[in-house]
């Protein structure tokens, strides 16, 4: 797929469009509308892609909870506005721990995709300014009466 003005090499009838290639054309659509849910899929058709990545990436955390043999335990999202990444990793982390111990979670294994929020949440030094008031927050909940193991996962 070449994105541009040549019609698409898979149906043939559209220019190849980056919303085309994303989301309109036979071969892409079923997928589209498995992995995107229905409440958002308006605010997809009235932007851009760009504006589309930016509102996934920027505006949410969220958590899945699975038991030890992998069951499904729930989920849960939250919108946190705009911000840098590091905070929004923060603000995962933080949000996720609360809602663990909101469902009584005693042993909870905590996967972070960033290392530097891994190395600021389990060590004793200050973090930068930015995030230091969500780093001593989720220190605090780590101190509590559970069991809190936390991983570097890509």
């Amino acid at each position: 797929m070449g994105l541009g003005g040549a019609p698409c090499t898979y149906c043939g009838c559209v220019a190849e469009t980056m919303l085309h290639v994303m989301r309109d054309c036979p071969m892409v659509m079923p997928i589209w509308l498995k992995v995107v849910h229905i409440s958002v899929r308006s605010v997809f058709f009235s932007s851009t892609a760009e504006q589309w990545i930016k509102f996934n990436l920027g505006n949410d955390v969220g958590w899945r909870f699975r038991g030890s043999d992998g069951e499904w335990l729930g989920r849960f999202t939250k919108h946190i506005g705009y911000g840098t990444t590091y905070v929004a990793e923060l603000w995962g982390v933080l949000e996720g721990l609360r809602q663990a111990r909101r469902l009584n979670f005693n042993k909870v294994e905590l996967c972070v995709d960033s290392m530097v929020v891994v190395k600021h949440i389990t060590s004793k030094e200050k973090s930068s300014l930015a995030g230091r008031s969500h780093v001593e927050h989720i220190r605090r909940l780590m101190n509590l009466e559970w069991e809190v193991v936390v991983h570097h996962s890509y």
